[in-house]
């Protein structure tokens, strides 16, 4: 089954605030689900591993917090929560490069060094390992599986020697739409004290 590039991010927002995340960062995921989407990324199944993966953890315990020169959570790090920590300092980059610890999925922080590429206008650099996603914030170039949990380096500088081609339907696979939907229909539950602890509501 394909669906749109605007049925996906519905869906990944809705998911993502069923799961207990804040509106905020439920649109974040949303936009960053459809950016990997449209760059032909599977932002499905890495938003759904995440969801799954954090399933019935505090949300503190995988909120990022700076320590040295590197971030890092009490257990493994959020990429949506510390997507947003690259949003909101990517003017720091131009100092020096942004390091975190055990960061699942760590594909989900691509759409994000996009956004930090396009805001200062220069190519960023997501590094795990031997692998990389670099990105001028339009265009995408993906070398290496992204690992399901790593420590990240992001980085100005890079070469896109390479762009993915752009697609505007999305095919994922069955498991990971129903995950998805299995918690952006806690959206829609009666405002009990159950659904309200799920993020419903």
């Amino acid at each position: 089954m394909s669906y749109s590039l605007n049925e996906v991010e519905a869906t990944a927002k809705k998911a993502t605030r069923g799961a207990g995340y804040a509106w905020g960062i439920a649109e974040d995921a949303g936009k960053a689900v459809r950016f990997l989407c449209h760059s032909g990324l599977d932002g499905c199944g890495a938003l759904a591993r995440v969801l799954e993966g954090f399933e019935g953890q505090q949300m503190s315990e995988r909120l990022p917090n700076r320590i040295g020169d590197r971030w890092r959570s009490q257990s493994d790090t959020c990429p949506l929560l510390f997507g947003t920590v690259i949003s909101d300092t990517a003017q720091s980059l131009l100092d020096a490069p942004m390091k975190a610890s055990n960061v699942r999925e760590t594909l989900l922080l691509g759409p994000f060094a996009a956004l930090a590429a396009r805001g200062l206008q220069q190519v960023v650099t997501l590094q795990w390992g031997e692998g990389r996603f670099v990105t001028d914030g339009a265009h995408v170039e993906c070398n290496g599986e992204p690992p399901k949990l790593s420590d990240v380096t992001i980085a100005l500088g890079g070469v896109l020697k390479d762009p993915l081609p752009r697609a505007t339907r999305v095919s994922p696979i069955d498991a990971d739409w129903e995950i998805l939907n299995k918690y952006a229909h806690r959206t829609y539950a009666p405002a009990t004290e159950e659904s309200r602890r799920k993020g419903a509501g």
